[in-house]
């Protein structure tokens, strides 16, 4: 039998375009990126419907997100978020090689909130839920073909809880926040408030300018 073989600038060229080829089918299609925000609660709420007090209310649904207190009782708030984004990315070839990609992306959260009301003794009045969808956003960018990363901004769900910044806020020199310090929902044992919640709505349209 006689062996063929090709010479080397012939065989190169062909290489780098099936290499090519095969990076970019790899590489190039869509990407889901899922993050939980907080604990998930349960769907059934008979158990709470049963509860007599907040200390049932805590095995159940164990500690709260957020509280608040007043002269009228209690007030717990429960928070979970599935943050779901979606990219389509297309390689970027450089020199017959595949080495980066375009990306564009959609940011949609899937929200789940019970909030639970207490007297000042401690005993159940009431509770509500609400379950709700709602879009993030939607972004873009270059990125390394190896990576998955997200491309839109969910900043407004993700950011850290108030708890870690009260220290800095005691030293707010900015007026209409200070002013706001003793109803603010970041530091007032008296307000809560949801994740995303807009800056110029509810409490904190008083430290607007």
């Amino acid at each position: 039998m006689r062996a063929f073989r090709l010479s080397q600038p012939l065989c190169e060229p062909a290489a780098r375009r099936y290499l090519s080829a095969f990076l970019a089918l790899l590489f190039a299609g869509c990407t889901t990126i899922q993050r939980d925000i907080g604990a998930e609660l349960p769907e059934n709420l008979d158990a709470l419907s049963a509860a007599q007090d907040y200390r049932e209310v805590l095995d159940i649904l164990g500690p709260p997100r957020d509280l608040a207190v007043s002269e009228h009782g209690l007030t717990f708030l429960y928070e979970n978020a599935r943050l779901v984004e979606r990219q389509v990315g297309i390689s970027i070839e450089i020199q017959d090689y595949s080495l980066l990609k375009a990306v564009v992306g959609r940011g949609d959260a899937d929200r789940d909130a019970i909030i639970v009301h207490f007297d000042r003794e401690g005993r159940l009045l009431a509770h509500s839920r609400k379950q709700w969808s709602e879009l993030i956003g939607r972004g873009g960018g270059i990125q390394f073909i190896l990576a998955m990363l997200p491309v839109t901004d969910h900043g407004i769900l993700t950011s850290p809880e108030t708890a870690h910044t009260w220290g800095a806020q005691l030293l707010e020199a900015d007026l209409p926040i200070g002013l706001n310090r003793g109803s603010s929902p970041d530091t007032s044992p008296g307000v809560i408030e949801l994740r995303g919640t807009p800056w110029h709505a509810g409490q904190r349209s008083l430290e607007l300018r």
